[in-house]
């Protein structure tokens, strides 16, 4: 209804848009390590995220210091490195490796893109030249609770669900015009056909759908998120259909640089170069998302069978399945014909259904068994005592 992203809309018409691209988990403290290293949580060797209540400064949710990352990579490649963030201390869990500077903005929920903005636009003066990394994080729709300063909604909002979704909608346009201001100080600075950039977020939000309203699920809304690419020399303006993941950004980031990848083990990103071309490679990737959570089951009298879930879905396009283990019924959807995941079909789709489970089954082997340690005793406490059961 509201134009929420002039500005990123218009400079992705130069780019090349990915409009099926999977995130690796609906929390940041998945998603972020993901697009930073190419890998899933599940094999990075000693990483488990405490994704009950995404307490991103936990000390258990640190990036081994042996894990590889994109900036330590482009570091060794002669790459000027700095990260601006907000939301959370990158430098706490682990995430700043290979970062020659790291300017954290706010470690609250807070609408910062004002500041993000200002600090990557001084980073860029500082760095008008050379091989250069810069990773920016916006905050700010992030968990619609909090309004830019200053800005009232009109009229006033008629439900609870509609005063998210707009509150959703003014952080977007206010994250959107400070992203628009680091373009323009790129193009100024002479290094914009130059300079190759990425716009992709690292999941999305409830917004009352299927009775989630913040994130943490794994359906389409949380999952399916923006993928952008703008090359040097490219025209863009194309659109790329096939199924990616964000775990393939970091490849496709140093295949573009000219750098290999230093993991001695194999990166399980694959890069999207043969899909930037315009000979238009098509294939569908396996995309593999998991979740440790609350499954919040509501019926339409809004009372809701609340317990804790793990929660594991592959994207085999068109099918899609999502495993819970907590024994509350598994879930089925064709994509193509049901792209808001309305209707299950895992009682009429048997063959289907096993088909996606052994994909399923052959993912969850090959990962590392500390995805699926016990659950530490103290969040099992903290269960207990908001009312769940084991």
């Amino acid at each position: 209804k509201y134009p929420t992203s002039p500005k990123m809309d218009a400079w992705a018409r130069g780019a090349v848009v990915f409009e099926n691209a999977y995130t690796s988990g609906p929390y940041t403290t998945v998603a972020i390590p993901s697009m930073l290293t190419g890998y899933l949580m599940g094999q990075m060797p000693g990483y488990i995220g405490s994704l009950y209540d995404e307490q991103i400064a936990s000390p258990r949710v640190k990036l081994p210091s042996e894990q590889e990352t994109l900036a330590e990579m482009l570091k060794a490649g002669g790459y000027a490195t700095g990260a601006v963030v907000s939301g959370f201390d990158i430098t706490t869990n682990g995430f700043a490796q290979g970062f020659d500077q790291v300017q954290v903005i706010s470690k609250r929920s807070d609408d910062t893109a004002d500041k993000v903005t200002a600090a990557a636009r001084q980073w860029l003066k500082a760095h008008p030249s050379g091989k250069r990394f810069l990773w920016l994080h916006y905050f700010d729709p992030h968990d619609p609770l909090l309004m830019p300063p200053g800005l009232r909604l009109h009229p006033p909002p008629r439900d609870a669900r509609d005063y998210l979704a707009r509150v959703y909608d003014v952080e977007l346009n206010y994250m959107d015009g400070h992203i628009g201001l680091v373009m323009k100080a790129l193009e100024e600075s002479g290094q914009g056909d130059r300079s190759v950039v990425a716009v992709v977020a690292d999941h999305g939000e409830g917004l009352g759908d299927h009775g989630n309203w913040t994130h943490g699920f794994l359906y389409q809304e949380q999952l399916r998120v923006p993928m952008i690419l703008r090359l040097p020399g490219d025209p863009g303006g194309r659109k790329v259909e096939s199924t990616v993941r964000s775990i393939d950004l970091a490849p496709t980031l140093l295949e573009l640089a000219g750098i290999e990848a230093g993991d001695r083990r194999e990166i399980e990103g694959l890069s999207l170069t043969p899909l930037l071309t315009e000979a238009r490679v098509f294939e569908h990737r396996v995309a593999y998302a998991d979740a440790l959570d609350r499954y919040n089951n509501c019926a339409a009298d809004n009372v809701c069978d609340s317990r804790p879930d793990r929660l594991y879905s592959i994207v085999d396009f068109p099918w899609k399945y999502i495993h819970h283990e907590g024994g509350l019924g598994h879930e089925l959807y064709n994509l193509l014909d049901d792209p808001g995941e309305t209707s299950n079909l895992i009682a009429s789709r048997d063959g289907v259904r096993r088909r996606m489970l052994a994909i399923l089954s052959r993912r969850i082997r090959d990962t590392a068994p500390e995805t699926h340690a016990p659950m530490p005793e103290e969040d099992m406490k903290r269960l207990r005592a908001l009312g769940y059961v084991e």
